[in-house]
């Protein structure tokens, strides 16, 4: 996996309905050499979250699945970063939090005992039944008038999904193999919830409501 820096989120306040409006991306960004440890993420996202800055945790805890992992220590803060995640996006926005849950279960990290089980189960659940999770080939990418991006994306049964991004969807472009997770919103197009690669175990774009504005991006070489 690469090493990353973060682009900070920015969103709209808490309470937005269900829909596109609000919703803005946290995206963690490749950097060219160099990115702190899933523990040094884990910190600087509790670090965030008690200064308040609710767009600076979430990027922090999304990058943690990102970063290389050296040793066991790793994997257990990037696997904490997630569950803190989740932990601080469930009620604020059940379908962000749904994202990272499924990415959870699928790396083998849902594990009986948790005090988050229960939470959990109930995401998986939420995903099963009212998001869209497809794995496929973007075979376009275009603007559209309000700033945003319109997606297609060919899934291995020859299928096509539209999603609409409220923001581009830098780095990804037409060709990527991506991993996406989406709600269908009536016979539009889809709405994105996760857009990773599916060469990584990760997302790297998670459209959020609820969390304020955040900063400009910062760098993580400090």
């Amino acid at each position: 996996m690469l090493p990353v820096t973060l682009a900070l989120l920015t969103a709209s306040i808490l309470g937005t309905p269900q829909g596109s409006e609000g919703l803005a991306l946290v995206r963690a960004a490749d950097a060219p050499a160099y990115a702190p440890s899933p523990r040094r993420l884990f910190n600087m996202g509790l670090g965030a979250e008690e200064r308040g800055d609710g767009g600076g945790a979430v990027a922090r805890y999304l990058a943690a699945g990102l970063v290389p992992r050296s040793s066991f220590a790793d994997a257990l803060y990037a696997r904490g970063a997630a569950l803190r995640l989740i932990r601080y996006l469930a009620g604020r926005d059940d379908d962000a939090a749904a994202a990272v849950a499924v990415l959870l279960s699928s790396q083998e990290a849902l594990r009986p005992g948790t005090d988050l089980s229960p939470l959990l189960r109930s995401l998986l659940a939420r995903v099963e039944h009212e998001l869209v999770l497809i794995e496929g080939l973007i075979s376009s990418v275009r603007l559209d008038a309000r700033g945003g991006a319109l997606l297609e994306v060919l899934d291995g049964a020859g299928g096509v999904l539209v999603v609409r991004s409220p923001e581009p969807v830098a780095p990804f472009s037409a060709g990527d193999g991506v991993r996406i997770l989406a709600r269908q919103a009536g016979a539009g197009p889809a709405e994105l919830v996760a857009l990773g690669a599916v060469s990584t175990e990760a997302w790297r774009l998670l459209a959020v409501r609820g969390l304020g504005r955040a900063g400009p991006a910062v760098s993580l070489r400090k």
